[in-house]
């Protein structure tokens, strides 16, 4: 019997994938789907292997040069996509990733010691008390674009300009065989060329300690670490890098909001707000899916891949595999020793995972200390209507009594505990990553 595979872009589908991805998962969790003439991958196990096999490429640059029609800006975008080291394999990924992640590694913690409760303090101290807010528009919208700014040595008053282009050449990723969505795309893309280009010949200059100057000296360690790179990498981590700290902030709380056991059990532990928000990203991964394209022919488990096909590994089905994780659907902050999917395996593990976990958990835990009694004013949650990245379209909260600034210096005083544990625990995982997938 024919398995039916849903249609992706059925508003009722993108609502809830979940219900759609637990049938793959027990009745074909690996099979060819006729509509999107595409192998789809859904059991943990399956995706865990895959993530990771050298005979799938993240090498994509000739698939869109074969979708799209011949246009200026469209082939500058593509050309760019092939310095990205998310979409680079082989002999050039294998010498740059390594010391790439060294190098955002050892800016993230630089980061996140000096800044990152200072900016959440300062978005959080800025609201309203008693007030009604969208969450996701004045909380979880403004910290990830502070933090990436700060992080690549970038004025917060290009913070707005930077947001607006990187958000076509986001969504170039939802949709990139649409043309007037790659056109788009590709002027934001340019704008940021640009923008990039002017900057790095500013760095080039001066000796700062930010991730544009620190990519820029590595330099001299890898010769074939090219400017290109160098931008290319930067607009990737803005573009994908905010919409998915964004998502994971806003689903974080949307979960906690909506089980009111496991808020007032994490009110009860603080401590496990870093629990908490792996089990958010297990429950509610802010990229869905990975695709890959079939380098050689291989037999995957009595499946015939041929060269050229498209494998879409579905991580966001994965990570709710009731053979790997009891209860599945359930959302338990503290749950055994999650091993999700939603930063990817293998080689491109996510490079921004740590800064979005920090960012995540620091806005949690102090959003939770200075407004207790936040609670939400509409009783489920909406997405937004994406294939790939899953993000609240809003999430309207009434925050509640407001604790003094008083009070606040002193969680703050406190809450480098917090900070340091997690740029601790941080480093340890980001340093296993590395040295697992290189």
């Amino acid at each position: 019997m024919t398995f039916h595979y849903p249609d992706w872009s059925d508003p009722n589908v993108l609502a809830d994938p979940y219900t759609h991805y637990d049938k793959i998962l027990h009745q074909n969790p690996f099979g060819f789907d006729e509509r999107t003439k595409s192998w789809l991958v859904a059991s943990y196990e399956d995706c865990f292997q895959l993530l990771k096999d050298p005979r799938l490429t993240v090498e994509r640059g000739p698939l869109y040069r074969a979708s799209l029609p011949q246009h200026p800006e469209i082939d500058r975008l593509i050309s760019s996509l092939e310095h990205w080291l998310v979409f680079v394999d082989g002999p050039k990924h294998e010498r740059l990733r390594a010391p790439i992640m060294r190098t955002i590694a050892s800016q993230t913690q630089r980061l996140a010691k000096a800044q990152i409760e200072i900016e959440t303090a300062a978005i959080l101290d800025n609201l309203p008390g008693h007030g009604d807010i969208d969450l996701v528009r004045d909380v979880a919208y403004k910290l990830p674009i502070h933090m990436i700014c700060r992080l690549l040595g970038l004025p917060l008053t290009d913070a707005e300009f930077l947001l607006k282009e990187s958000k076509k050449v986001a969504y170039f990723f939802e949709r990139s065989a649409d043309i007037s969505t790659a056109i788009n795309a590709a002027e934001g893309f340019a704008a940021l060329e640009d923008y990039f280009s002017a900057v790095i010949s500013d760095k080039a200059q001066l000796e700062e300690d930010d991730l544009l100057s620190g990519l820029l000296a590595l330099r001299e360690e890898l010769p074939d670490l090219t400017v290109a790179d160098i931008i290319g990498n930067a607009i990737f981590l803005l573009a994908a890098g905010h919409e998915t700290a964004t998502s994971l902030i806003s689903s974080t709380f949307g979960l906690l909001l909506t089980n009111p056991d496991e808020l007032a059990l994490l009110k009860a532990q603080p401590s496990l707000v870093t629990s908490a928000v792996e089990e958010a990203l297990r429950l509610e991964p802010p990229v869905q899916r990975n695709g890959r394209l079939v380098r050689e022919d291989f037999l995957w488990k009595g499946h015939q891949l041929r060269r050229g096909q498209w494998v879409m590994i579905l991580m966001a089905a994965a990570n709710r595999d009731p053979a790997i994780f009891p209860d599945p659907h359930r959302f338990m902050i503290n749950r055994d020793k999650p091993r999700h999917l939603a930063f990817s395996n293998g080689p491109h593990y996510c490079a921004g995972a740590h800064l979005g976990r920090m960012e995540a958990a620091a806005m949690i835990e102090m959003t939770l200390r200075l407004f207790p009694n936040i609670a939400m004013r509409e009783p489920t949650l909406a997405y937004l209507p994406n294939q790939t990245f899953r993000c609240l379209s809003r999430l309207p909260v009434r925050l509640g009594n407001h604790r003094t600034l008083q009070t606040q210096t002193e969680s703050l005083a406190q809450g480098d505990t917090l900070v340091n544990s997690l740029v601790d625990k941080g480093q340890r995982h980001e340093t296993s990553c590395v040295s697992q997938n290189t």
